[in-house]
């Protein structure tokens, strides 16, 4: 969020301020050419933390860059410019300088500034001294610093040195005090404008006023933790759930109750150290201590007369008088100011239990905006590295910088018998070197007797006057009797009126559901030249991660066991054939075929294509090293982990077979892959995070193309088939140009293009199903493709076959792997991987690259019937066979031809098809032990035939089925109890109020406590609350008031044996002499 002016409450007067160091020279440049003068650039900001410093200077960086007017803002923290080499702290500090001049004008903010240029002394370190010298030397040196305004913040002041502190380095200071009632309402506002509904006047004014204490970030989290305060008690059941339900946040509203619930939690940034002590009077004391408070506040408003400051800018806004040009009228302002305060003291005494602290509180609750310094016992013995001496020092020093402001001792007394003689002949020549006119206030709180009282002490502190002394007594008839007040209304208030937290009822919370998950954020669409700098970055890539496989795929070649597979080519080759329109094969059903059929297509749990023995169930990969070698050189694996998915896939193999040496070979290959892959990913994990992005990216494509053809189809019109680097799933020749593809060879030529355009064989189809599979990335190994790998990675000669990496020349000049030595593989190729191919995805997408155009179709060289099939296809080939959808991924078996359809097939090998009364030829024969690699449609299928069969066979016989069970009647004489019992509360006694015994109550408490101090009359009143908080629940509220005196009593026995009252005051003795005359 950018920060302005607008977001900073209550520091109005920084702001005029800071906008005249920076704005005015800027805008007006012409008022200082005038007067020839330079203005202010250099501030320093101080005060409590939380108090809004950073705020500003982030505020200032983005208000002064207006209108076309670029101010440079650097920013630094104290740390920053430090280094441990000598003299590079001093170098980076002059760097900064000299860019902050050639970028003129410019602010330069230091943050914590007190870490960079502390006081410098001999028990500092050389280090810091030479730092300091040199921002000393920047800031106001023999060099002009130019258009360049130098911000310092802080909450310790006294920490930096005493140097920077003047002007010309830091011409002003700004003090950032914590906020007053009208800057707090002004923050308040400031956090809670954008909330809906608003946050009513009247609760952000109570909220200015309990808030004293609180700075600017206290507030902004006060308003934070409201917030979700409000969230918890609107929806409660969003802490329960770990999805994300469906809410409404317009009905989230924000009361009072949750703002009180975050003061509770809250503890002030200024209270976590040491308490401030500035709160007004308790609601339940403030009839006691409101007449007294009264007459102080009256007492100092004479003591310490205080009139508001304004600045140059305010006072502008009022008409100036015709002799105003001169000194007289301002400095006979000052003259009254100045005379009218002559060493300004005020000492709280009385007996133990005054309210002397209550009083003293709220004192300082109303001095609020004056600077308060506590000479307190905790303040001087706190800091153990320094002397109580030191500490009085430093605090007299911080007075005297900031008037008018008080000096606060609590426990005067105790005070001085603690501290020792040194402290005090320090604090007492201190507190004389004040000039008398000065706006510095002494007060002091003393609690104990006269006799334990110094009046020596007191005479030379408070013995100026007589309105410097102010004894407190005990409070008198009338505040006594609004103090009991309270528990008399409490008495006379029915049960129904107090709260009742043990047995509030339980909130029944709605159900909410459950969210439907996002939908994924729109990618911004790439440019060409993006798009094309993206794969050459992927290409790249890819390369690197081959040079770091290329090693360990050396090593696995030595193995030579597994140079071919675990399945002999001649046992799968029917197979293939059977998909081989150019090859005729048999269109019985595989049970009536005498072909010898071992093996048959399957896929594991993943979906990648393998073969299933038929006689005992095992699957195969048959997977090779040969196929493994030339995917890494095609660009197959996008990743590390890719690869040893195909090892443990030989693997898997390898363990099918039980062939104890091949297992034994396979998990020492496994081993030593899987600890050099995890050297290479340790070693260069920035590598393997890009590749990571690459496998994604290609996914993003395949999914893309795989739609955009959809809709090409569903539009009848040709599909635009997106260039991919992979070929998943296709076994005839083809050319891809996709963005990570290695080693690719165009067709510029005409044999090229012959190559590229001529049908598949029987013999290249397995040659290419082998040897091609380049599933997941780079170019097929076909008949143009080999070629193509040949020319630039590799070597395919007639020694061990092995491939090689791009230093190795061609020598072979031959377009396919016939004449390898590895031999032809039977490797079937799979249509899903690690690499997400877009084959698999256009498969399960109901996707072709052909399209039925009309009755008669014919099919393309290469081409497959189920290629054509849509949701009307018709297609008719040469041996009369309807292609289906749902075979359109399994083995494809041709009928006899010209079947009639108006004959009943002979359905007795499938008698799961033979229906009472559904006489449907069906024409295409599935081999019902080939397992279907969408069990989806399966179930689909299944379900329509059985809802077909029933509607057909079993409907009109139907009958509506009476119920199992006979519910009974539930008798409505119960329901409607229960209804009564939850609307109706249960009856409870009358009530029972003797007006004449409460108010007999009132005034035997208001009497009998005459004399009684302030703490001791806090004391009955706690006990008598908690006995009104236990009797909460009586109707009889005459008892309680006779229980109430009952504790009175108990209560005033025990306090006579423990303590000390007070006589009886003579009000008190009129107003009994009264009663019992009358």
């Amino acid at each position: 969020m950018n920060v302005n002016f607008d977001h900073v409450g209550g520091l109005q007067g920084h702001i005029d301020q800071l906008k005249e160091m920076v704005s005015l020279p800027l805008l007006y440049p012409e008022i200082f050419q005038r007067f020839k003068i330079t203005p202010p650039r250099g501030v320093l900001f101080h005060g409590p933390p939380g108090t809004g410093k950073t705020l500003m200077a982030r505020a200032l960086a983005n208000s002064v860059s207006s209108e076309g007017r670029k101010v440079t803002f650097y920013m630094r923290k104290g740390a920053d410019a430090l280094s441990k080499w000598v003299g590079e702290a001093e170098r980076q500090l002059r760097l900064l300088f000299e860019e902050a001049r050639r970028n003129q004008p410019s602010i330069i903010f230091f943050d914590e500034i007190d870490g960079l240029a502390p006081v410098r002394s001999s028990k500092q370190e050389q280090i810091h001294a030479s730092i300091v010298s040199t921002l000393l030397a920047l800031m106001d040196g023999m060099d002009g610093r130019g258009q360049v305004v130098v911000i310092g913040a802080t909450n310790r002041p006294d920490s930096v040195d005493p140097a920077l502190r003047r002007p010309g380095r830091f011409d002003r200071e700004f003090y950032f005090s914590l906020p007053n009632i009208e800057a707090r309402r002004a923050i308040l506002d400031i956090h809670t404008k954008e909330w809906d509904p608003p946050l009513p006047n009247n609760i952000k004014d109570e909220l200015a006023d309990m808030t004293k204490g609180y700075g600017g970030a206290d507030l902004r989290a006060l308003c934070t933790e409201a917030a979700i305060n409000a969230v918890q008690r609107r929806y409660p059941q969003i802490y329960k759930s770990d999805q994300k339900l469906v809410i409404d946040p317009k009905t989230i509203d924000v009361a009072p109750k949750d703002f009180m619930l975050a003061i509770k939690k809250m503890v002030p940034s200024s209270e976590r150290s040491t308490s401030s002590g500035a709160t007004a009077l308790p609601p339940n004391i403030e009839p006691l201590l409101r007449h007294p408070l009264s007459e102080i506040k009256s007492l100092l408003s004479g003591i310490l007369p205080q009139r508001k400051k304004l600045t140059a800018l305010e006072e502008a806004q009022y008409e100036e008088p015709d002799d105003g040009a001169g000194f007289s009228r301002e400095l006979l302002l000052q003259e009254f100011d100045r005379s009218r305060v002559f060493r300004p003291r005020l000492l709280l005494r009385g007996p133990h239990g005054m309210g002397q602290q209550y009083l003293a509180a709220a004192l300082l609750h109303v001095f609020e905006g004056l600077h308060v310094q506590a000479f307190d016992l905790p303040t001087l013995l706190s800091d153990s590295t320094r002397s109580p001496e030191a500490a009085v020092i430093q605090l007299f020093t911080e007075v005297k910088r900031h008037k008018p402001s008080v000096i606060y001792i609590p426990n005067i007394q105790l005070w001085f018998q603690t501290v020792g003689p040194a402290v005090i002949s320090t604090f007492m020549g201190l507190l004389r070197s004040v000039p008398p006119s000065d706006p510095v206030l002494l007060l002091g709180i003393l609690e104990s007797q006269d006799e334990e009282v110094d009046e020596g002490l007191l005479k030379n502190m408070f013995g100026f006057s007589k309105k410097n002394l102010y004894d407190l007594s005990a409070p008198n008839h009338d505040a006594r009797r609004e103090f009991f007040g309270k528990i008399i209304e409490f008495v006379k208030t029915p049960p129904k009126g107090f709260p009742n937290p043990e047995n509030r009822k339980l909130r029944q919370l709605e159900q909410l559901e459950v969210a439907p998950p996002p939908p994924p954020k729109p990618e911004a669409e790439l440019t060409k030249e993006e798009i094309k700098a993206q794969r050459k970055k992927d290409y790249i890539s890819l390369n690197l991660l081959k040079t770091r496989i290329q090693p360990i795929m050396d090593q696995v070649k030595r193995y030579k066991r597994f140079r071919t597979g675990v399945i002999d080519e001649s046992q799968i080759r029917y197979l293939w054939e059977e998909e081989n329109p150019n090859i005729v094969t048999s269109d019985l059903p595989p049970d009536q075929q005498d072909t010898y059929r071992p093996y048959e297509k399957a896929y594991d749990k993943h979906g990648v294509l393998g073969l299933r023995e038929t006689a005992t169930g095992k699957f195969y990969y048959n997977l090779e090293i040969v196929t493994i070698e030339k995917r890494l050189a095609n660009g197959y694996y996008k990743r590390a982990v890719d690869f040893v998915a195909d090892i443990k896939r030989m693997v898997k193999d390898a363990r099918q077979t039980g062939d104890p040496e091949r297992i034994l070979r396979s998990s020492e290959l496994l081993t030593n892959v899987e600890v050099d892959i995890a050297g290479v990913m340790v070693a260069e994990p920035a590598l393997m995070a890009e590749c990571e992005q690459v496998y994604l990216r290609e996914m993003a494509r395949e999914r893309e193309a795989a739609e955009r053809e959809k809709r090409a189809q569903v539009e009848n019109a040709a599909p635009i088939s997106e260039p991919t680097n992979v070929l998943h799933d296709n076994t005839e020749s083809s050319l891809s140009n996709g963005p990570v593809q290695h080693s690719e060879v165009f067709p510029d030529n005409e044999d090229n293009r012959k190559a590229a355009s001529r049908p598949v064989t029987p013999t290249s189809q397995f040659k290419s199903f082998r040897n091609g599979d380049n599933h997941g990335g780079g170019s097929d190994l076909n008949e143009f493709g080999s070629h193509a790998v040949g020319a630039s990675n590799g070597t395919h000669g007639h020694g061990d076959g092995d491939i090689f990496m791009s230093n190795s020349e061609d020598h072979s000049g031959s377009k396919d792997t016939q004449g390898s030595s590895f031999g032809p593989s039977a490797q079937p190729k799979p249509p899903y991987s690690h690499t997400a191919p877009s084959q698999q995805i256009r498969r399960e997408s109901g996707l072709s690259s052909f399209s039925q155009r009309g009755p008669m179709t014919p099919m393309a060289p290469g081409s497959q019937p189920a290629d054509y099939t849509n949701e009307a296809s018709t297609t008719q080939t040469t041996s009369d066979k309807k292609s289906s959808e749902h075979l359109s991924n399994q083995n494809y078996h041709t009928q006899s031809p010209h079947v009639s359809r108006t004959e009943y097939p002979d359905l007795t090998p499938y008698p799961d098809r033979v229906s009472q009364e559904d006489h449907l030829p069906d024409t295409q024969q599935n081999d019902s032990s080939q397992p279907s690699p969408h069990p989806r449609d399966s179930l689909l299928s299944n379900a329509d035939t059985q809802e077909n069969s029933g509607l057909n066979g079993s409907q009109s016989q139907s009958k509506p089925q009476p119920p199992l069970f006979d519910a009974p009647n539930m008798p409505a004489t119960n329901a409607s109890a229960n209804l009564q019992s939850i609307l109706n509360e249960e009856p409870h006694e009358p009530f029972v109020l003797d007006l004449e015994v409460v108010e007999r109550l009132h005034t035997q408490l208001t009497l009998s406590t005459s004399g009684f101090s302030v703490e001791q009359l806090e004391q009955i009143n706690t006990n008598l609350m908690d006995y009104v908080w236990h009797m909460r629940g009586e109707w009889n509220r005459t008892r309680v008031a006779d229980g109430l005196g009952k504790t009175y009593n108990a209560v005033l026995e025990d306090m006579q044996e423990m303590q000390e009252i007070g006589p009886i005051s003579q009000q008190t003795k009129d107003i009994l002499a009264n009663l019992s005359f009358q």
